[in-house]
């Protein structure tokens, strides 16, 4: 059991009795189609004429409950399926909608199996069928005198009964154990005839995913496989989830050949019992949990803890659209059991519908451990999605906190550009950006900027282009394109003028980028870790655990991208647009999150992605993490304006030019000597061009 460690972690020592039962399952070996043979017959065999008169006979005897006869009572109906259609009548049209998208996300493709009844399909027909209140057309069809008949070996005593050759369970019994410590466990024996149809990938058991109480509360049942068995022979099956059903199918597809086959199931149920008061309630539906076959004959023994502490029992066939009463036969088996006998056929749609309710003193008293794990059998998902939730939180105030006092500062050589200095102080690119671009090239002997009259040129020095990166390689390439040594800053050149604009912009939107990366990867990984713990944490308790965590990283990937959206900066009506797509994806990743864990921890879920990418957008904002750098641009920008006596002195008032164009400091700081290296007028003309 995936739950096997929580046991460990709080000693729970009542399941230690159960568990010591569970031997590992065989592996698959090939099955022998056989009809168990050579048995003497005691028993007179009938024709079809005679088995449809017995068929016809059991439905007369049959009687129909009015509707206003299961109302007055506090039966099984009322307790669980009555509630069930309240429920439904209530939905409002959202409801619906999403209830039918979340149906389509969590059915798995690879789980359609042919022994199902689809549910849209069957939920019409039983519809159909209560609205005819006639039920005679669904026998006929099963009494079909040209239906052949062959011979089945029915459990217990291989008995000899000629039963229809169609696909369909002749024979089922189910032994249902409810043990002292609140878990049940179960042994099936199941009888199929399969012709390759229907049945031609085996048998799947179909349990409920969920159990309603009678306040209308859900709570998830966790299944155990023991083991399985056809013809006596051990096969590997798994546990998968369609819906919200649970299915034991084989671990490996085969097929089965046409014949008659006995199935037998064993498997534990835990979190199946409905608390109410001083009294625990047992509801379980014998064969009506969405087969897409007859069953003909159909059993349970159900054994309690206490058979003196049994207060009520009743069993009723059919579906919550209707129900036979006194078509169930009860009687005492032994000391702590009671038999359960259909008297009718449970035909697709139907099932056979117990309830007991018995005293809460036949049981033991559960620990802290069991209620524990019970409890996230319920809320798991929940309580994982909101820990880790306040856990990022948690730990994105404290490193805000240690941000803000200067102790989280990455250490990373930064390229100090005039662009990139120009972004530090003022958070812009402008005109001045790409004039400080001009003024570097200056700087380095690369370019050399002439002014006479009108006429600006910028004519390229050197072919020695080591010191730029690749984007300012890219822009020089622009002004100067081939072989081409000058460029004429005139209106005519505009074209190139903007395209060197836009290199530059992207060039420092790309740095940018890249610097908060860097930045913030710590952070990154940190969250993407937390992330994986939650989606491993919640697919732990789940059936599907594999399909669970895929559906949750993926469509974490799928909200990250509304989160991006959401906080993209860009115009106003682009980020109109932008929000716009983003709530969308949203509320579409709910529906996803939605289809295998609770709609709440979904919302969770979704606000633990929308958070986390507004904790790294405000890390990478200009109080986050890049604060250090704005503060070393800052303190560059006052040490030129305390010594901007020796820089105007200084004939190498050059190498200060593009940085005191940028940081706006061009009419405090000039150079007491004005020659042909002073280039910020011939700069302020060419910014009157671009």
């Amino acid at each position: 059991m995936k739950k096997l460690f929580f046991a460990i972690c709080f000693n729970i020592c009542l399941y230690s009795t159960v568990f010591a039962k569970i031997t590992p399952i065989s592996g698959y070996v090939n099955i022998n189609q056989q009809v168990v043979g050579n048995k003497e017959t005691s028993i007179k065999e009938v024709d079809r004429q005679e088995f449809s008169k017995f068929v016809a006979e059991r439905f007369k005897n049959a009687k129909k409950a009015k509707k206003e006869e299961i109302n007055r009572t506090t039966s099984i109906a009322e307790s669980n399926i009555a509630i069930m259609q309240r429920k439904e009548n209530e939905k409002n049209l959202f409801q619906k909608i999403y209830e039918k998208a979340v149906r389509r996300v969590n059915k798995p493709s690879d789980e359609v199996r042919e022994d199902m009844a689809d549910q849209e399909d069957l939920e019409q027909m039983l519809i159909q069928e209560v609205e005819s209140n006639n039920i005679e057309e669904r026998t006929k069809k099963w009494m079909d005198p040209s239906i052949p008949m062959i011979t089945a070996y029915l459990p217990p005593y291989d008995t000899p009964v000629r039963v229809p050759a169609i696909e369909h369970i002749p024979y089922l019994m189910n032994n249902i154990e409810i043990l002292p410590n609140g878990m049940v466990k179960f042994e099936e024996t199941i009888v199929v005839v399969a012709n390759a149809q229907k049945l031609k990938s085996g048998l799947t058991k179909i349990l409920p995913a969920k159990i309603l109480s009678k306040r209308g509360d859900f709570q998830n049942v966790d299944y155990s496989i023991i083991g399985v068995s056809i013809n006596d022979q051990p096969i590997n099956y798994k546990l998968s989830k369609a819906d919200n059903k649970v299915l034991l199918v084989p671990d490996k597809d085969y097929r089965l050949p046409a014949g008659i086959y006995t199935y037998k199931f064993q498997y534990l149920a835990d979190n199946l019992l409905l608390k109410d008061n001083d009294i625990n309630q047992f509801y379980w539906n014998i064969g009506g949990n969405g087969w897409n076959l007859v069953i003909d004959r159909s059993f349970a023994k159900i054994t309690t803890p206490d058979k003196n502490l049994l207060l009520q029992q009743e069993a009723l066939i059919g579906s919550r659209l209707g129900f036979y009463k006194d078509s169930v036969f009860i009687e005492d088996s032994d000391a702590l059991s009671h038999l359960y006998t259909a008297q009718i056929p449970l035909f697709i749609g139907t099932g056979m519908h117990i309830l007991l309710r018995m005293d809460k003193k036949a049981f033991v008293a559960t620990t802290f451990g069991q209620n524990f794990v019970r409890s996230f059998y319920n809320y798991g998902d929940i309580y994982i999605s909101f820990l880790g939730l306040l856990i990022i939180v948690i730990s994105f105030i404290v490193s805000w906190q240690y941000i803000k006092q200067g102790k989280s500062r990455v250490k990373i050589n930064l390229n100090k550009t005039a662009v990139m200095v120009r972004y530090l102080l003022y958070d812009r690119f402008d005109k001045k950006s790409v004039c400080g671009f001009l003024l570097d090239l200056y700087k380095k002997n690369i370019i050399d900027i002439q002014q006479s009259g009108d006429t600006i040129l910028l004519i390229k020095s050197t072919d020695n282009l080591m010191s730029l990166s690749a984007n300012e390689k890219k822009a020089l390439k622009v002004l100067f394109p081939s072989h081409e040594t000058t460029f004429s800053v005139t209106k005519n050149n505009k074209l190139p003028l903007n395209r060197l604009v836009k290199i530059l912009e992207q060039g420092l939107k790309r740095n940018t980028a890249g610097l908060n990366i860097k930045l913030n990867i710590g952070y990154i990984i940190i969250s993407l870790f937390m992330m994986f713990i939650i989606w491993a944490g919640i697919a732990t308790f789940k059936i599907d655990s594999v399909y669970v965590f895929m559906v949750l990283a993926l469509t974490s990937l799928f909200c990250g991208v509304g989160t991006f959206l959401w906080f993209v900066n860009a115009r106003k009506m682009i980020k109109i647009f932008a929000r716009y797509l983003s709530v969308n994806i949203f509320l579409l990743s709910w529906v996803i999150y939605s289809a295998v864990i609770h709609p709440l921890a979904a919302i969770l879920m979704v606000c633990i992605i929308i958070l986390t990418g507004r904790f790294l957008k405000i890390f990478s904002g200009r109080n986050g993490l890049i604060d250090a750098y704005i503060k070393d641009a800052v303190k560059q920008k006052k040490m030129i304006e305390e010594n901007k006596n020796n820089i105007s002195l200084s004939k190498g008032y050059i190498k200060y030019q593009s940085l005191i164009l940028v940081c706006d400091l061009e009419d405090e700081i000039k150079p007491t000597v004005v020659d042909d290296t002073y280039k910020i007028p011939v700069i302020k003309n060419i910014m009157g061009r671009i």
